[in-house]
């Protein structure tokens, strides 16, 4: 736990020197966007762009990041370099997780393999994660709790972690986060799932099992 209070401190942390720049997380409004699908539909390299969405997938490289945005329309990648947004834009990126929604302004061109891309001028938060996660992870403590009485038992050395790598999903037809944890063994197995509505951020299902890996 000690070690998940350090990460939200370092959360707090990252958004206060966000404010301090002078960029308001969670901004909430962001006008004059356009709908990925037609973007990448009528593609025009160099064309200036502004885009909003949910963050899926986030990959770093030193002093670039890639990231998947989603909006209700299609996915596009965006591109982040910190020699081309400067020091302060490309630290704020600390503070944006997977789920976060943000708006992005930047010129669309294609990668060496023929991806349509958008490399970011500007960028801006406009709703974070944080507090699901938060919801999630002290309900998630007590299923745990109860899963390791069923399963340690039965002779498994199985020690389901107090701190999970979460994968999440973001359905944005139905508007709902998907939070899964698979944990296992040599002999045994646990599943554990949480759906969240995105829009009231309150849990609407679990799902929960333990498993012997034979059956």
């Amino acid at each position: 736990m000690e070690e998940v209070n350090e990460l939200i401190e370092q959360r707090h942390i990252n958004l206060d020197k966000m404010k301090s720049r002078g960029m308001d997380p969670f901004g909430g409004v962001f006008k004059g966007v356009s709908g990925i699908a037609s973007i990448k539909e009528a593609f025009e390299e160099g064309k200036e762009v502004r885009i909003a969405g949910r963050i899926m997938a986030r990959r770093e490289h030193g002093k670039s990041a890639f990231m998947d945005v989603k909006d209700r329309t299609e996915r596009i990648q965006v591109y982040f370099r910190k020699d081309f947004l400067g020091d302060d834009a490309f630290e704020n990126l600390k503070a944006v997780d997977i789920g976060d929604i943000i708006g992005v302004d930047g010129k669309l061109f294609l990668t060496r393999s023929g991806e349509k891309t958008l490399q970011v001028t500007s960028f801006k938060m406009i709703s974070d994660l944080y507090s699901i996660k938060n919801i999630i992870n002290k309900e998630y403590l007590r299923i745990r709790n109860n899963l390791q009485k069923k399963i340690t038992p039965k002779g498994s050395k199985l020690r389901l972690t107090n701190e999970p790598e979460w994968i999440i999903w973001y359905n944005e037809t139905e508007q709902k986060f998907i939070f899964t944890t698979h944990q296992y063994d040599l002999m045994y197995a646990a599943d554990i799932e949480f759906i969240v509505n995105a829009n009231t951020e309150k849990i609407t299902d679990v799902f929960a099992r333990e498993w012997f890996k034979g059956e």
